[in-house]
């Protein structure tokens, strides 16, 4: 079983060391949020928009940081770790916008996703274009 793991590993290693900056320049939403709708446009000169919208779908946060790509990662600043809690109960969550977040970029065919989450497959984004 360890062995597989680490087959796994070392092929996402390599899948994501072999992206371009220009194949993760795009809109990316969040996979399977119930509480939110929440979208990511990583633009080409290093910003990101961010827009996250409660359940009842008004718009909660619009944000915009700097991100890079650097060793097989993606880097966002200025990030909102949205967990897809209720915002509109706990409207205090959207303020913490100061931390940096730093996840891999995962191509499956021609798909693209990145996951934010403490968990494997946890709070995923997908490019949608």
């Amino acid at each position: 079983m360890a062995y597989v793991n680490i087959l796994s590993f070392f092929f996402l290693m390599l899948v994501s060391c072999s992206l371009k900056r220009s194949d993760i320049v795009g809109m990316y939403s969040a996979v399977s949020y119930l509480n939110t709708y929440d979208t990511i446009l990583i633009k080409k000169g290093g910003d990101y928009e961010r827009k996250v919208y409660d359940k009842s779908k008004n718009l909660a946060l619009k944000m915009n940081g700097k991100w890079e790509y650097e060793n097989g990662a993606l880097v966002m600043h200025s990030f909102f770790l949205n967990l897809d809690r209720d915002i509109v109960a706990f409207p205090e969550l959207l303020a913490d916008t100061s931390m940096s977040m730093e996840v891999q970029i995962e191509r499956n065919g021609g798909q693209f996703k990145f996951c934010t989450g403490y968990l494997n497959n946890q709070n995923c984004y997908q490019k949608v274009k």
